[in-house]
């Protein structure tokens, strides 16, 4: 493309750069050094990578640059990707595509067959997946471009393991590392030790799991590549749960949740989520655990991913199951499975197996249970994953003894304990100890000059962890969860328990959505609009009656205030309630009492139960306690409102009025809590935690004093005078076109 694409220059330079050329609309060297950041913020940074690339393109059009075209729209559909807008991503790759066909480009070709086969890979068309990857290698070869070969070899095995087949797919993760290490690609080299690691998780080597994995996350940390920290941390939690340290396995959850969501990777979301809802799951917090895999769902459906929706049907399959609603539990189970056979998901298909087997199990139908359970133990078995193997042989056993077979039932809890013993060795357990400590102290090592240690405090450090692991061992991991949990109990990042499980769930922050005992209810359950807004009226006033004339008012304000001729609307809202009691109880019997909404003397009160949660009650929740908590415990009733508030509140009635006042007052909160949380981080001298939660702010308020306020004051402490430079510079830009006036005279300070 250019001399800097050679020279290998730093985001910096770039930058450094583009501020001295032209910004004009035919400027081509300005058009090949926005391709150039693109290509190397896209793994980082991908949104921001986007709009170069869309700037980039633009020029391009205007000169009629085929190449620059072909360039920029392959650039704009790997930022797509990583963001996880799939269908928009593959139209700029085969955009692209075609460009480069046109010119005969095989280096063009080649590295977008990749991304394309990569896409396809995600869509679960492994077929498709497998030829283009297959063609994007012969190019490659041909080209002797080994960087590419590697790439295509990575994404094949990606598609080997979505389809289960581990030891195939660790045979092309190891080629790729291969060449990857011969050519110096450690960026790259990153991706290949997670692949390996998550790879060695499946066949129950922790130990050597562990080791890909800290490589991984070493050189991911070096670079600063977020999203590959984001999927390292995922797997390595996996690895931790199954080594007895679910605290640890949280930490590493919610560290991947967080960085999943600043970079809009939306399936590691999910994985993050669902892995999150489990380990409440196995502590018995089911209310949290349903919240965590009802959002996970919810995610899957609006990026329209029906393996990751077939996932977090499954989980939620598990839960109901333990909470006795065995009808539920099955029905979560079929339709996950069902999602697992459509998108070739071998994982979750055992998965589904294993616990439909266990309920018929329970049921007494062990013939069913049986086939279910053979099933399940063949797939995992096909796949080398040991742990399913063990837990389908341990269901198999029960099955077995209550069909009188004794001699099975005991063949297979042999085999169940023998995995059990492999998966848990003594000598394994070592080995992952071993792992854990040394990756500990090479990052105390690396993070000692920024804490100012001396080399004796670090000397201290070690000994200290040498000694804590000599004494402390995690315990196997076990697969037994409570019956329930006798306290309600609040940790970092859990959600505020109910005292029982969670059987309806309302959304209002971003996306409304109503989940009744894991019916979720859709534009065709509600039946008119009208229906859904008295709902959402009353929500408003939750539990307290609202009558039918204030209902008419808040509705049909403009037929109420006579606009209408008269007309007398009270059919008009009858209609809507009795849509609304179908909606909510669609096997209610005409003229019977709803469990949700009561009428009395002309009005409603709308009660979903104790056991109800609604997003925004529990953002008003969690805003009380932290401003009546003591100091050491509002950060944390603070994390958990923001982590709640997931977008404005109902965003899909923007303009109706009886809406506006709550909606204002639950982002006035919210900034407020951004705000506290920044000044915690201000006082600790954490200047990115700082930029990031003002950023939260100026994301709503744009004109925020607070904001700039906070940015400023970090930005000046830390020294960093360059990007107060900026952050004025967009400060005067937002006042004068806001607010058409300049900038608080009180900011001028920072600039001297």
């Amino acid at each position: 493309m250019s001399v800097l694409s050679e020279t290998m220059p730093s985001v910096a330079a770039l930058e450094a750069a583009l501020r001295i050329t032209p910004d004009a609309p035919d400027n081509r060297e300005r058009a090949l050094l926005l391709c150039e950041l693109a290509a190397m913020l896209r793994d980082s940074d991908a949104r921001r990578a986007l709009r170069l690339a869309e700037d980039a393109r633009e020029i391009y059009a205007r000169l009629s640059d085929r190449p620059g075209l072909a360039e920029s729209a392959y650039l704009m559909g790997v930022c797509r990707r990583w963001l996880s807008d799939l269908a928009p991503s593959l139209t700029d790759l085969l955009e692209a595509l075609r460009l480069f066909t046109e010119m005969q480009d095989d280096a063009g070709l080649c590295k977008t067959k990749n991304w394309i086969g990569n896409i396809y890979s995600e869509l679960e068309h492994y077929d498709d997946a497998l030829r283009l990857l297959g063609e994007s290698r012969e190019l490659a070869v041909k080209l002797g471009d080994k960087t590419a070969e590697a790439h295509a070899l990575n994404n094949t095995g990606l598609v080997y393991e979505k389809k289960c087949d581990y030891i195939t797919a660790v045979g092309f993760h190891l080629q790729a590392m291969s060449l990857r290490e011969a050519t110096g690609d450690r960026v790259s080299l990153g991706a290949s030790y997670n692949n390996l690691g998550l790879l060695y998780e499946h066949l129950g080597d922790y130990p050597g799991a562990l080791e890909f994995l800290f490589k991984a996350f070493t050189l991911h940390e070096t670079f600063d590549n977020r999203r590959g920290k984001a999927l390292v941390l995922n797997n390595l939690s996996i690895v931790y749960r199954k080594l007895g340290d679910e605290s640890l396995a949280l930490t590493c959850l919610l560290q991947s949740l967080w960085l999943s969501e600043q970079i809009g990777e939306k399936r590691n979301e999910i994985n993050a989520l669902c892995n999150i809802g489990n380990l409440h799951y196995r502590q018995g917090n089911y209310a949290n655990a349903l919240t965590y895999i009802l959002r996970a769902l919810s995610i899957a459906r609006d990026i329209g991913s029906e393996r990751s929706e077939g996932m977090a049907l499954t989980n939620l399959g598990r839960i109901y199951h333990k909470l006795g609603e065995a009808e539920t539990a099955v029905r979560h189970f079929t339709d996950g499975l069902r999602a697992s056979q459509r998108t070739q998901d071998k994982g979750n298909e055992m998965e589904s197996l294993l616990h439909l087997g266990s309920l018929s199990a329970e049921s007494q139908k062990i013939s069913d249970a049986l086939t279910q359970l053979t099933a399940s133990l063949e797939l995992s078995a096909e796949a080398g994953d040991k742990e399913h193997q063990q837990r389908s042989h341990a269901a198999l056993s029960e099955a077995h003894r209550q069909a009188g077979h004794l001699q099975k039932s005991a063949a297979h809890q042999t085999a169940a304990l023998r995995l059990s013993g492999e998966l848990h060795n003594e000598e394994s357990g070592r080995k992952s100890r071993d792992l854990m400590l040394r990756h500990t102290l090479e990052q105390a090592e690396r993070n000692a000059g920024l804490y100012g240690l001396r080399r004796e405090d670090l000397s201290h450090i070690t000994k200290t962890l040498m000694q804590s692991a000599v004494n402390v061992a995690p315990a196997p991991a076990k697969d037994t969860q409570p019956a329930h949990r006798s306290k309600s109990h609040t940790g970092s990042g859990d959600l505020p328990l109910s005292p029982k499980p969670a059987q309806i769930y309302v959304q209002t922050f971003g996306t409304f959505s109503v989940t009744i005992e894991g019916r979720t209810l859709s534009k065709d359950d509600w039946g008119r609009k009208k229906s859904r807004d008295v709902f959402k009226v009353l929500l408003i006033n939750y539990q307290k009656a609202v009558t039918t004339g204030e209902l008419i008012d808040a509705i049909w304000e403009e037929d109420a205030a006579g606009k209408n001729g008269g007309k007398n609307l009270e059919p008009a809202l009858m209609n809507a309630v009795s849509s609304l009691r179908k909606a909510l109880e669609p096997q209610l019997a005409a003229h019977k009492s709803s469990r949700f909404l009561k009428s009395q003397d002309k009005s409603y009160t709308l009660d979903l139960g104790e056991d109800a949660m609604i997003d925004f009650h529990l953002f008003k929740q969690c805003v009380r306690e932290a401003e009546t908590a003591p100091a050491e415990k509002k950060q944390t009733c603070y994390e958990q409102a923001v982590r709640l508030y997931t977008g404005s509140f109902l965003k899909e009635d923007l303009y109706e009025s009886w809406a506006t006042y709550e909606r204002e007052s639950l982002q006035e909160s919210y900034l407020s809590a951004l705000g506290a949380l920044a000044a915690v981080h201000l006082a600790r001298h954490e200047t990115d935690e700082v930029l990031a939660y003002a950023e939260k702010v100026l994301a709503c308020d744009r004109t925020s004093e607070t904001a700039y306020d906070l940015i400023f004051t970090a930005l000046h402490a830390a020294g960093r005078t360059a990007e107060m430079r900026k952050f004025y510079a967009r400060c005067k830009q937002a006042f004068e076109k806001e607010l058409q006036l300049p900038p608080p005279k009180k900011f001028d300070k920072f600039l001297l």
